[in-house]
């Protein structure tokens, strides 16, 4: 997305004055003002325009190599993190994002760092709303950790679980752009191609997904098989998903909502008592249970359902 000369102007005071408005739109500053800023700031609306001001910074660093190591504070935030440690790891964060604005500003990056890393954890726990304000001050801090472009994905996400498909299509491709080939974004934008209808663009982006996350773990990709089986079955194709939708049980038959697809392309298929045994298995798996169907089918063939 290019910007107007105009707008290229706005950006590059945005970027120097960044800090500051990160920390206003949390409620540490009351003001930002400077006497090489313009009149007024740049007024944003939308997210896509917080995407389209952020997204020169994060440019301009995509080729940087030296960074700042990460302070002692958050290695052990993301010590706790890898140790599953999410208790420990939110009162570590809590401490360190308890600073005055002084404080925020000097040590700018562990700051915005810790930021991202709350802010991740609230979209984990898919407490959207409350983790969008810290996402949004990541993106106007610009790039000031190593791996701070993670930030637009993350903003993508939430914005598309908020309901903001045009805010959410900015952010993903801005990570795209920044991080080429991320099957995790790829796999997002299908999401959102079929969350909008658009089967066949999700079809594409779910087979970009597959292919980038060629080395991946199994669950990885058995998940982008099942979102090539969804845009296959939303497009009619029913026996084609279901080819998908095996593939991706063979590598993860543990995966509850992949039993209800198969529920969904059997009875499209007129299989009504193997969609009945997928829904048991799905049911089972939500229940923490193993499935008792999948992978019986010869034996339980005209068996009814008992759930």
């Amino acid at each position: 997305m290019e910007l107007s000369d105009a707008g290229q102007r706005e950006a590059r005071w945005y970027r120097r004055h960044a800090w500051a408005l990160a920390l206003v739109s949390l409620g540490l500053l009351h003001g930002c003002g400077s006497e090489e800023g313009p009149p007024t700031a740049p007024v944003v609306t939308t997210a896509g325009q917080r995407v389209a001001l952020a997204l020169p910074a994060f440019r301009a660093a995509a080729d940087r190599t030296s960074w700042d190591p990460p302070g002692a504070r958050i290695e052990r935030v993301r010590a706790a993190l890898a140790a599953g440690d999410t208790d420990s790891a939110e009162a570590l964060l809590g401490r360190l994002l308890e600073r005055t604005p002084e404080q925020a500003a000097e040590q700018a990056a562990e700051h915005f760092e810790a930021l991202l890393l709350r802010s991740q954890l609230q979209y984990s726990r898919a407490e959207m709303a409350a983790a969008l304000p810290g996402f949004e001050s990541v993106l106007a801090s610009g790039p000031t950790f190593r791996g701070a472009e993670i930030v637009f994905y993350y903003y993508g996400g939430c914005l598309q679980r908020l309901g903001d498909g045009p805010g959410a299509r900015a952010a993903l491709d801005a990570h795209l752009e920044l991080a080429p080939g991320s099957g995790e974004t790829l796999h997002a934008l299908g999401e959102l191609e079929l969350q909008e209808g658009n089967a066949d663009a999700a079809l594409e982006r779910f087979r970009q997904a597959l292919d980038a996350h060629a080395g991946a773990v199994a669950g990885t990709r058995a998940r982008a098989e099942a979102g090539v089986a969804r845009a296959l079955l939303s497009s009619g194709e029913v026996e084609a998903a279901a080819e998908a939708l095996d593939r991706s049980l063979a590598l993860d038959p543990g995966e509850p909502q992949s039993h209800y697809l198969r529920s969904r392309i059997l009875a499209r298929l007129g299989d009504r008592v193997g969609a009945r045994h997928a829904v048991v298995d799905f049911r089972r798996l939500e229940a923490g249970h193993e499935v008792r169907y999948y992978g019986r089918e010869d034996e339980a063939a005209g068996a009814e359902a008992d759930e």
